[in-house]
Protein backbone atom coordinates (compact mmCIF):
# COMPACT_ATOMS: atom_id res chain seq x y z
CA UNK A 1 0.00 0.00 0.00
CA UNK A 2 2.81 2.35 0.83
CA UNK A 3 4.66 1.91 -2.29
CA UNK A 4 0.72 2.67 -4.12
CA UNK A 5 0.80 5.79 -2.92
CA UNK A 6 4.53 6.74 -2.99
CA UNK A 7 4.42 5.80 -7.07
CA UNK A 8 1.22 7.93 -7.30
CA UNK A 9 2.78 10.89 -5.34
CA UNK A 10 5.94 10.34 -7.71
CA UNK A 11 3.82 10.72 -10.90
CA UNK A 12 2.08 13.51 -9.31
CA UNK A 13 5.82 15.13 -8.62
CA UNK A 14 6.86 14.49 -11.83
CA UNK A 15 3.88 15.59 -13.86
CA UNK A 16 3.98 19.42 -11.50
CA UNK A 17 7.92 19.92 -12.81
CA UNK A 18 7.10 19.34 -16.05
CA UNK A 19 4.26 21.07 -16.16
CA UNK A 20 5.97 24.22 -14.89
CA UNK A 21 8.54 25.12 -17.44
CA UNK A 22 8.14 28.41 -19.93
CA UNK A 23 5.19 27.87 -22.30
CA UNK A 24 5.60 28.68 -25.64
CA UNK A 25 3.35 28.82 -28.28
CA UNK A 26 3.16 26.00 -30.64
CA UNK A 27 5.12 25.76 -33.74
CA UNK A 28 3.20 25.90 -36.57
CA UNK A 29 5.99 25.05 -39.31
CA UNK A 30 6.34 27.85 -40.56
CA UNK A 31 9.83 30.21 -40.95
CA UNK A 32 10.28 32.41 -38.13
CA UNK A 33 10.11 36.19 -39.78
CA UNK A 34 13.72 38.04 -40.54
CA UNK A 35 14.60 40.55 -37.99
CA UNK A 36 13.16 44.03 -38.18
CA UNK A 37 15.29 45.99 -40.39
CA UNK A 38 14.94 49.47 -41.88
CA UNK A 39 12.39 52.43 -41.11
CA UNK A 40 9.03 51.46 -39.89
CA UNK A 41 6.49 54.40 -39.12
CA UNK A 42 2.22 54.47 -38.33
CA UNK A 43 0.45 56.52 -36.39
CA UNK A 44 2.55 55.74 -33.23
CA UNK A 45 5.58 57.70 -34.27
CA UNK A 46 8.61 56.18 -36.34
CA UNK A 47 11.11 53.26 -35.30
CA UNK A 48 14.25 52.66 -36.91
CA UNK A 49 15.37 49.01 -36.85
CA UNK A 50 19.26 48.40 -38.01
CA UNK A 51 18.71 44.45 -38.79
CA UNK A 52 20.87 42.84 -35.99
CA UNK A 53 17.28 42.02 -33.84
CA UNK A 54 17.99 44.15 -31.03
CA UNK A 55 19.14 47.89 -32.03
CA UNK A 56 16.12 50.44 -32.50
CA UNK A 57 16.11 54.32 -32.52
CA UNK A 58 12.31 55.63 -31.64
CA UNK A 59 10.82 58.78 -32.02
CA UNK A 60 7.53 58.15 -30.89
CA UNK A 61 4.41 60.39 -30.26
CA UNK A 62 3.17 61.69 -26.86
CA UNK A 63 0.17 59.90 -27.47
CA UNK A 64 1.29 56.60 -28.12
CA UNK A 65 2.98 57.28 -24.81
CA UNK A 66 0.18 58.69 -23.03
CA UNK A 67 -1.43 55.12 -23.76
CA UNK A 68 1.35 52.54 -23.16
CA UNK A 69 3.65 54.31 -20.75
CA UNK A 70 6.60 53.79 -24.07
CA UNK A 71 9.38 57.39 -23.98
CA UNK A 72 7.76 59.62 -26.18
CA UNK A 73 10.19 61.62 -28.88
CA UNK A 74 13.67 60.13 -29.87
CA UNK A 75 14.99 57.87 -27.91
CA UNK A 76 17.61 54.45 -28.76
CA UNK A 77 17.93 51.85 -27.22
CA UNK A 78 17.34 47.97 -27.79
CA UNK A 79 13.86 45.85 -28.37
CA UNK A 80 12.86 41.90 -28.00
CA UNK A 81 9.68 40.06 -28.63
CA UNK A 82 8.52 37.64 -26.09
CA UNK A 83 6.39 34.73 -25.16
CA UNK A 84 5.80 33.99 -21.23
CA UNK A 85 9.70 34.58 -19.62
CA UNK A 86 11.25 34.36 -22.83
CA UNK A 87 12.72 35.94 -26.45
CA UNK A 88 10.37 34.90 -29.32
CA UNK A 89 9.43 35.18 -33.00
CA UNK A 90 7.52 38.93 -33.48
CA UNK A 91 4.67 37.06 -35.04
CA UNK A 92 3.82 34.98 -32.02
CA UNK A 93 5.10 36.97 -29.42
CA UNK A 94 3.16 38.37 -26.80
CA UNK A 95 4.90 40.91 -25.35
CA UNK A 96 7.47 43.38 -27.13
CA UNK A 97 10.00 45.09 -24.59
CA UNK A 98 12.00 48.16 -25.53
CA UNK A 99 14.83 49.13 -23.21
CA UNK A 100 15.94 53.02 -23.21
CA UNK A 101 19.08 54.11 -20.59
CA UNK A 102 18.08 51.03 -18.23
CA UNK A 103 14.82 51.18 -17.90
CA UNK A 104 12.40 48.63 -19.52
CA UNK A 105 9.15 49.24 -21.23
CA UNK A 106 6.69 46.72 -21.61
CA UNK A 107 3.64 46.20 -24.08
CA UNK A 108 1.37 43.86 -25.44
CA UNK A 109 2.55 42.78 -29.34
CA UNK A 110 -0.02 41.86 -31.50
CA UNK A 111 0.52 38.38 -33.00
CA UNK A 112 0.14 37.52 -36.52
CA UNK A 113 1.94 40.86 -38.30
CA UNK A 114 5.66 39.64 -40.33
CA UNK A 115 6.79 40.55 -43.05
CA UNK A 116 6.42 44.70 -43.31
CA UNK A 117 4.61 45.45 -40.07
CA UNK A 118 4.47 44.62 -36.85
CA UNK A 119 1.93 46.05 -34.57
CA UNK A 120 1.48 46.54 -30.40
CA UNK A 121 -1.78 47.72 -28.02
CA UNK A 122 -2.65 50.72 -26.97
CA UNK A 123 -5.79 51.34 -24.70
CA UNK A 124 -6.81 47.93 -26.17
CA UNK A 125 -6.11 49.03 -30.14
CA UNK A 126 -3.35 47.86 -32.54
CA UNK A 127 -1.04 50.27 -33.26
CA UNK A 128 0.26 49.21 -36.53
CA UNK A 129 4.03 50.30 -37.88
CA UNK A 130 4.71 49.31 -41.89
CA UNK A 131 8.35 49.40 -43.50
CA UNK A 132 8.56 52.83 -45.07
CA UNK A 133 5.32 54.17 -44.07
CA UNK A 134 3.55 52.06 -46.63
CA UNK A 135 0.34 50.28 -45.56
Amino acid sequence: MKKVIVLILAAFLVFFAASCGAELPPDDGTPAPAPLDGVYSGDGGTMTFNGDGRSVVCDLTEDLAAKTGLPAGHTEGTYVFLFAHGEWRRDKAETFRLTVNGESFEVPNEPGYSGDSFAITADREPVVFYKNGGK
